[in-house]
């Protein structure tokens, strides 16, 4: 179908921005959907900011400041459980 996007989609798409923009250009592959972010220093606070703006105007959300907890960016995984949360926050009932 045209216009769904799967949480594979939104996990392929955080994992890429991830590796290219604050790991340096890092092949995307290389970084495990599972893979500690904070905890192995891919993310920072300044990364943590990065990742916010990305993941809001990529997925159209707006991450509210009660979601900026460390369990939200502990993975890949962890990131397309909340862009998927708050895209579902914005839908119509």
């Amino acid at each position: 179908m045209v216009g769904i996007t799967t949480n594979t989609d939104r996990a392929r798409q955080i994992q890429h921005f991830v590796a290219t923009t604050l790991m340096q250009n890092e092949d995307p592959e290389t970084l495990g959907h599972e893979e500690a972010l904070l905890g192995s220093g891919i993310l920072d606070s300044l990364g943590i900011l990065r990742l916010v703006v990305f993941l809001e105007e990529e997925f159209g959300i707006v991450v509210p400041e009660a979601a900026l907890v460390p369990e939200h960016f502990q993975t890949v995984n962890a990131l397309v459980a909340l862009v998927e949360r708050e895209q579902l926050a914005l839908a119509p009932a």
